[in-house]
Formats: structure tokens, sequence, C-alpha cells
């Protein structure tokens, strides 16, 4: 999978928004991100992935994440 290109991350107020641009801008609304999000979006957009791909990298990255509790948050995402 690949994002959307029509969905761009934002600071906006000191906030981590995603917007929708475009026509998907007509169906979809603004969604604030946190932090750790942030750093989830910057690996989907660096690269082609997997959730299992994404499930990997969170555990390898942050400590103390329980692997189902990864999945579970992600496939939200």
């Amino acid at each position: 999978m690949k994002l959307k290109k029509d969905l761009v991350l934002r600071q906006i107020a000191g906030e981590n928004i995603v917007v929708p641009i475009g026509k998907l801008s007509q169906i979809s609304p603004m969604m604030q991100i946190t932090s750790s999000t942030v750093w989830l979006w910057n690996q989907m957009k660096e690269e082609e992935f997997t959730e299992d791909s994404l499930v990997d990298k969170v555990m390898n990255h942050f400590s103390g994440v329980i692997q189902e509790q990864a999945r579970k948050d992600i496939h939200e995402f």
C-alpha cells in the first residue's frame, strides 16, 4: 500500500493535522494525530508498506509496545 496523495500532514497551531485535498476534501474530514502517529505517517510516506511491515517498524522503534496492540492501533489508523 501507499499513502493517498490527497492526504497531507500539516502542523496547524501546534497540532498535527492530516488534511484531505482535492476531491477527497469533499468527503473526508481533517484528522488530528499524535506525535507517535506522525512518526508512523513518516514511515508510510517513505515507501510502500503492509500492516505487517508497519507492526515490525513500531515494535523496533517503540519500547514497551505489545504486538497485538500495535497491530490494532495501526489497523484503526
